[in-house]
């Protein structure tokens, strides 16, 4: 599910941006593909939070499955960890410097 998954996104992030990065549009990407993957039958919802840069926080957004995985289609834009660069497209356990802020879609 997961691959499947990392393809549907990766492809919906380059439709949208078409050629162009993806810093400081996580939500121009998280929103319509919060719409996307529901239409697929994904239980998602979107998120706004922080994420701890270091010596700031950046506000960002994300998707967050029913199973606690995020999908993170801007990983990109933030910086280095451990002298990795971050993939496009981040799909797995919400890492520690990342911070819920709000659930902007509804719980049932």
């Amino acid at each position: 599910m997961k691959h499947r998954l990392h393809g549907a996104v990766l492809g919906f992030r380059r439709g949208i941006l078409n050629g162009s990065e993806s810093y400081d549009k996580c939500f121009v990407i998280c929103a319509p593909l919060h719409g996307y993957l529901s239409a697929l039958g994904e239980d998602v919802e979107l998120v706004e939070g922080v994420v701890d840069c270091g010596e700031y926080d950046l506000q960002h957004f994300w998707l967050r499955l029913s199973d606690g995985t995020i999908i993170d289609p801007t990983a990109d834009q933030l910086p280095r960890r451990r002298g990795k660069r971050p993939p496009k497209v981040y799909i797995g356990e919400m890492p520690p410097w990342y911070h819920f802020n709000v659930h902007l879609t509804p719980q049932d």
